[in-house]
């Protein structure tokens, strides 16, 4: 589809859009705009470019893993605070974002720790109580002496806002949770001009179920058996076999993909195959999930781990808190994704971060050093917001708006009876299915808006 002039869109690019819930790697939506590589710098010298590598995770891999656990959670402490203390150097007036999970809450541990005066903390809520996460953020704050500031956001409020973050994104790019990430920056800013984040945690330590996943997935009877497991948990009535049923009907080759994919609600290569109308491949989606020579044979589960170091964190995690704190002139920093704490992560025993089912469970023990383990535990909570109940009343103007049969028409993208059925199982009963909408809101909104400039 020809958008402007000499710009077209990256059929492929969509491909991959609708897999993952962004454009990664160095692709775009445009077929003519490429993004800069990670740990890559270019040269613009006598009409060349020229691109150069200053560091790369694959080469930081080594061929033993750190095996002492005494050892190792000393060595993660110095580093925390190492890295830390750097990125609380500022001639502004600098906090942290603080949810009350395991990495905000280490990470702002560490800075009370370091630092000569009570640290400033900002949390953020919805008055829906599923997602309200000010509660445990509060708790930790006491607890810690911080300079605490909290924001209840009413839903009008929060849903006013939904066109304006969507528009702060050049491309299509699903992740709903840029809003809350958006709306505590612009609480924050009114006090500081820094906040340290806690992003790159699950990614290094194993938080998220994906790895879980991995493992299973991976086992030779349950893969073997993957197909009929699934076709049985779908005739389910429960929305959650239903969703496992999806990342059991997995894939031989692109296993990685596909679980990241499902357990983001988001559509798997088969059902790609069946919504979209134009020609495509799945060539960046083999790419993502192609062997990777490494110095040491990773576990099913660090591979899992490692695909969302190279890719959601990256294009999905890190672009969401940039342009979000940006938004609101926030200079947002990570020093979890220190290079010396990645490299350190990246080369430790894997039961370290997953022990009898206890996932990130070294940085679990270190947080305990410092917060008391009943403030911290509590059931995993993701920084999201009511988005499914928001599409089934305040926000279906957008499902009327831009998953219309005219609007479909246009941009000749999307088969229409497909995306018929998907909304008619999702308004009867198969919630899990709105993020699929979401993401089909975000890319028709922005062909439909491209179309009409």
């Amino acid at each position: 589809m020809l958008l402007k002039k000499n710009l077209e869109t990256n059929d492929n690019a969509i491909y991959a859009y609708l897999h993952l819930g962004y454009i990664p790697s160095n692709q775009t939506i445009y077929n003519q705009v490429f993004k800069i590589s990670q740990g890559c710098f270019l040269t613009y010298q006598k009409d060349e470019i020229s691109k150069e590598s200053y560091w790369n995770v694959e080469k930081k891999v080594k061929k033993e893993v750190n095996r002492n656990f005494t050892k190792s959670k000393q060595e993660l402490k110095l580093l925390l605070q190492e890295s830390i203390e750097k990125r609380l150097i500022s001639d502004v007036p600098i906090g942290t974002f603080l949810s009350g999970g395991i990495d905000s809450s280490i990470v702002t541990a560490v800075a009370q720790d370091v630092n000569n005066s009570p640290v400033n903390t900002f949390s953020i809520g919805f008055d829906d109580k599923k997602h309200n996460e000010s509660i445990h953020a509060k708790k930790v704050a006491n607890y810690l002496g911080t300079h605490h500031s909290e924001f209840i956001l009413k839903e009008q409020d929060a849903i006013g806002e939904i066109e304006n973050i969507i528009n702060h994104f050049d491309e299509p790019f699903a992740d709903s949770s840029a809003l809350p990430t958006m709306l505590v920056s612009k609480m924050a800013r009114r006090h500081v001009t820094v906040c340290l984040s806690g992003d790159g945690g699950d990614e290094l330590f194993m938080g998220y179920g994906a790895y879980k996943w991995a493992k299973r997935i991976n086992n030779p009877i349950l893969r073997t058996l993957r197909l009929p497991i699934s076709k049985l948990l779908y005739i389910s009535s429960r929305n959650r076999n239903k969703r496992a049923a999806q990342v059991f009907n997995s894939p031989f080759k692109n296993w990685k993909s596909h679980i990241f994919s499902q357990e983001q609600n988001l559509f798997s290569e088969l059902e790609i195959n069946e919504l979209l109308k134009m020609n495509h491949d799945n060539l960046i989606v083999n790419n993502l999930n192609s062997t990777v020579e490494l110095k040491r044979k990773f576990s099913p589960s660090e591979q899992q781990a490692f695909f969302d170091l190279n890719y959601y964190l990256i294009d999905d995690l890190l672009v969401k808190v940039d342009r979000s704190s940006m938004y609101s002139s926030l200079e947002a920093r990570v020093p979890l994704l220190d290079h010396n704490v990645v490299e350190f992560a990246l080369n430790l025993d894997q039961k370290f971060k997953i022990n009898k089912g206890e996932q990130k469970y070294i940085l679990k023990e270190l947080t305990y050093d410092y917060i008391p383990k009943k403030i911290m535990e509590r059931p995993k909570w993701g920084f999201s917001i009511p988005l499914e109940k928001w599409l089934k009343n305040e926000l279906n103007y957008l499902i009327t708006k831009y998953l219309n049969e005219d609007s479909l028409t246009k941009t000749n993208i999307l088969n229409k009876i497909v995306v018929s059925n998907l909304l008619k199982r999702f308004h009867n009963g198969e919630s899990y299915l709105y993020n699929r909408i979401w993401s089909l809101i975000i890319l028709q909104r922005f062909l439909t808006k491209h179309l009409d400039s």
